[in-house]
């Protein structure tokens, strides 16, 4: 399919082969990612490692870039956020969760993931934490959380503001799923991811701006079409 043909696919379902090095990305450079973020996607694996998310900053070998990624080690989901220092010296910031149970089950796994999404805040959350969202005349204790609600279980943390610079050097922001670029040494997923929502526009993800050993499923009854962004 060309991309024009493909634009009209809107199953936003995407099978990653087993024998294939696989990625996709997605130019989102519209989206505003910086002070928060947050998505739903779905996904099925037996893999016990694999890159199902990345989006990063401009890439450099001589100084640290912030990303955002979700991930699968050792058969476990993972969370990972990091806004280091320009310079690679003083604090870096950022977050880190992961599940307590397998997600390589070959089970559809559904995932809310997100950077300061605003909770009720609760007995054991630190005060300085604490802010009033108001609504008309009532106010209610919130506080921010990053992390993930997998197969609506929940796992996060409290979350200071930590701004990501996720443009590259021609100001795109590119959001990857299944893989990366070679010299990343990110593992390539193996399995089906779908359904992936910018939940702040909520914007389906369906059409790659480009791909490699990407296949198209979940149309014409389930059969797998491979599917070839031209570029």
């Amino acid at each position: 399919l060309t991309r024009a043909e493909s634009e009209s696919n809107e199953t936003g379902c995407f099978e990653f082969p087993k024998r294939f090095k696989n990625f996709a990305y997605f130019n989102v450079s519209d989206l505003d990612l910086s002070e928060s973020s947050e998505f739903n996607l779905t996904f099925r694996t037996t893999k016990d490692d694999g890159i199902i998310f990345y989006i990063e900053g401009q890439f450099s070998r001589t100084a640290p870039y912030d990303f955002e990624s979700l991930y699968i080690r050792n058969g476990k989901l993972n969370h990972l956020v990091f806004n280091p220092e320009p310079t690679g010296i003083g604090s870096s910031f950022g977050s880190y969760v992961n599940t307590d149970f397998d997600v390589n089950t070959n089970n559809e796994i559904k995932v809310n993931f997100f950077r300061r999404k605003e909770f009720p805040a609760d007995r054991s959350d630190n005060d300085d934490s604490v802010h009033l969202a108001r609504t008309g005349k009532s106010a209610t204790k919130t506080v921010h959380r990053t992390g993930f609600i997998v197969n609506e279980r929940e796992f996060t943390i409290l979350s200071a503001p930590f701004p990501l610079d996720l443009k590259n050097e021609r100001e795109e922001q590119l959001i990857w799923i299944g893989g990366g670029w070679p010299n990343r040494n990110l593992d390539p997923f193996e399995g089906i991811i779908q359904d992936i929502v910018d939940v702040k526009s909520n914007r389906k993800l369906t059409t790659p701006d480009s791909n490699k050993n990407l296949y198209m499923t979940c149309q014409n009854g389930g059969e797998d079409e491979e599917v070839v962004i031209e570029t």
